[in-house]
C-alpha cells in the first residue's frame, strides 16, 4: 500500500477523463440493476418472500443483493476526493482498498452462486443422478476454491494508492509493479478460464441431454420446460464467455491506461451476472406455474425438486 504518487498535466488531463468515464459507467451499471430490481420486485414478493425461506431463496436474494452492492462498491475509486493531508489520505487508501476488496469478492461469489444454480438445473435434467450430482457439487466446490485463491492472491499481490492530482484534490487507483502485475494477470486468466471451463461442462450436459428429451417418446410433455432451460443454459454461457473475454482483455492492456481499457472493463462488469442469474430464477418459476412443466414433476416450491419423467414411467 502506497501513500500517494505524483503526475504530469497531460497524465492528469488523461486521467480526470478516464476517471469520470468509468464513474459514469459504473453508475449507469448499478442503475440497470436498480430497474431490473425494481421492476421485477413483485415477483420477487411472490416467488421468494414467501415463508419458510428455503435454499433457492437464499441463493435469490444472496444473488440480487450481493450483485447490486458489487455493482456499487467500486465507484469510490472514481471519485474525486478534497484530502490534501496526509491522515485523510491514509483514510482514502483504506476505503479505497476495502471498495476494491469487496467489489472483487462480491463478483466472485456471484459467479460461483449462479453456476451452482446451473447445477441444480442441469441436475434436474439428468433425473439428480447421485453420481452426476456429487460430481458436479465437487466441480462448482473446486471452481470455488481456485477462483477464492486467485482473488487472494490479486489483492496481495495489487496495492491502492492514492493519486494526487492537484495540492487539494486525489483519487485512489489500483496499481502494482511491473513484476506483479504480470502474476495479476495470469491469475485473472486462470480465474476466468476456470469460470469459462465449467459453463461449457454444464452447456454440454444440458443440451446433451435436451436432445436425449427431444428425441424421445412423444407422450412427454415437459419440453416447454426443458426449453426454458436451456435458453437460459446458452445465455449464461454466452455472457460468461464475454464477459472472460473482456476481462482478460482488459487484463491484458491495462497498462496502456487507454480509454477502451476503461469502456470494456465497464462493459465486462460481473454484476451483470447477477442480473441473468435472478431472471433464471424468474423464468423457471413462471414456467412451472403456467403449467409447462407437465410431464414432470417440477414443484414451485424448491429448484431442487425439478426433475424430469417421461409420461407414464
Amino acid at each position: 500500500m502506497s501513500s500517494n504518487q505524483d503526475i504530469s498535466l497531460l497524465e492528469l488531463e488523461t486521467y480526470v477523463l478516464q476517471t469520470l468515464v468509468s464513474r459514469s459507467l459504473r453508475i449507469a451499471t448499478a442503475s440497470l440493476l436498480v430497474y431490473d430490481t425494481i421492476i421485477m420486485f413483485d415477483k420477487e414478493v411472490k416467488y421468494f418472500w414467501s415463508k419458510p425461506r428455503n435454499f433457492v431463496s437464499i441463493l435469490y436474494f444472496t444473488n440480487r443483493y450481493l450483485g447490486l452492492y458489487g455493482a456499487l462498491s467500486k465507484t469510490y475509486l472514481d471519485t474525486f476526493n478534497a484530502s490534501p493531508k496526509s491522515t485523510i489520505l491514509k483514510v482514502d487508501i483504506v476505503i479505497g482498498q476495502f471498495s476494491a476488496w469487496s467489489y472483487n469478492l462480491a463478483n466472485t461469489i456471484v459467479t460461483v452462486i449462479v453456476d451452482y444454480i446451473l447445477v441444480m438445473r442441469v441436475s434436474a435434467l439428468w433425473g439428480r443422478e447421485k453420481l452426476l450430482s456429487t460430481c458436479l457439487t465437487m466441480l462448482i466446490l473446486v471452481e470455488s476454491i481456485v477462483s477464492l485463491v486467485c482473488f487472494v492472491l490479486a489483492e496481495y499481490l495489487s496495492s491502492i494508492s492514492s493519486l494526487i492530482l492537484t495540492p487539494s484534490i486525489s483519487v485512489c487507483i489500483v496499481s502494482a509493479d511491473a513484476g506483479q502485475e504480470s502474476r495479476v494477470r495470469v491469475l485473472a486468466l486462470i480465474d476466468w478460464l476456470v469460470v469459462i471451463a465449467v459453463g461449457l461442462v454444464l452447456m454440454t450436459l444440458a443440451v446433451y441431454k435436451a436432445i436425449q428429451y427431444w428425441n424421445s417418446s412423444p407422450l412427454f410433455k415437459g419440453y416447454a420446460l426443458v426449453q426454458v432451460l436451456i435458453t437460459d443454459q446458452l445465455m449464461w454461457y454466452f455472457f460468461i464467455i464475454s464477459c472472460g473475454i473482456l476481462n482478460i482483455i482488459v487484463f491484458n492492456i491495462r497498462s496502456s491506461n487507454s480509454l477502451n481499457t476503461v469502456i470494456l472493463d465497464a462493459i465486462g462488469n460481473p454484476s451483470f451476472l447477477s442480473l441473468i442469474g435472478c431472471h433464471m430464477l424468474f423464468n423457471l418459476k413462471i414456467a412451472g406455474e403456467r403449467g409447462v412443466s407437465a410431464g414432470t414433476d417440477y414443484s414451485l416450491s424448491t429448484m431442487s425438486a425439478v426433475k424430469f419423467q417421461e409420461a407414464g414411467t
